[in-house]
């Protein structure tokens, strides 16, 4: 399982994702699970298979725009994955999977999210624009209101993923922040998590909080 979380701040989108998989014949390994795409100004992050991430990244790297991408998924993408490109693993779009965008558009900083599943409880297989705040696998409603309170989202937004990895056995290893800005996109690992000896493959959890923040969240965010 990857963990994925996306806050959208005045200048910046902010992907929050784990750094542990479970690689056949390695056992639990590091990796990381976001790629920035610099030419584009934004970054994608899937999960569900392991190779999702790299069949993605040339079809995404061959968009000319944000704009593009958003227009490829909503009228083409559904119609390419029933092909089998020899080098894609077979049946990999069979399974469930989220893919998440962050980047800059024409308006500024935003993130949709494709998925497969009907978990979500929001339309499958089209973009998915989430507004201000995305955390998927789900957190409780305590975990989530006291981030929603919190003055300094950005601060805290690494409460989130302590959350998750404390909770699910296969989300962990280091914690990694992207940030993608007008100009530039940069990633660190914020901390590293302690290393855990099974790892199960776990179930594809969808449950997410695609949500649109209000309140003194918004507010603060406002400020960043």
């Amino acid at each position: 399982m990857t963990a994925i979380n996306v806050l959208i701040t005045e200048n910046a989108a902010h992907v929050l994702t784990d750094g542990l998989c479970a690689a056949p014949g390695l056992g639990p390994i590091a990796v990381p699970k976001v790629i920035p795409l610099p030419h584009l100004r934004m970054a994608v992050a899937t999960r569900g298979p392991a190779e999702l991430l790299q069949v993605m990244l040339p079809i995404i790297s061959a968009a000319p725009s944000f704009k593009d991408l958003v227009e490829f998924f909503r009228n083409d993408f559904r119609a390419l994955t029933k092909l089998q490109h020899p080098n894609w693993p077979a049946g990999i779009f069979k399974r469930d999977f989220d893919i998440v965008i962050a980047g800059w558009s024409k308006s500024g900083p935003a993130a949709f999210l494709i998925t497969s599943s009907v978990g979500h409880g929001i339309p499958t297989w089209e973009p998915f624009f989430f507004g201000n705040f995305l955390c998927t696998p789900k957190v409780s409603d305590d975990a989530f209101e006291a981030f929603h309170a919190s003055p300094d989202p950005l601060r805290d937004f690494i409460g989130v993923l302590d959350y998750q990895a404390a909770r699910e056995p296969a989300v962990g290893g280091f914690a990694q922040l992207t940030t993608i800005t007008s100009d530039e996109i940069s990633t660190r690992i914020l901390k590293r998590y302690p290393p855990k000896e099974i790892v199960r493959a776990s179930a594809f959890q969808s449950a997410s909080r695609p949500i649109e923040l209000s309140g003194a969240l918004k507010k603060a965010i406002a400020k960043l």
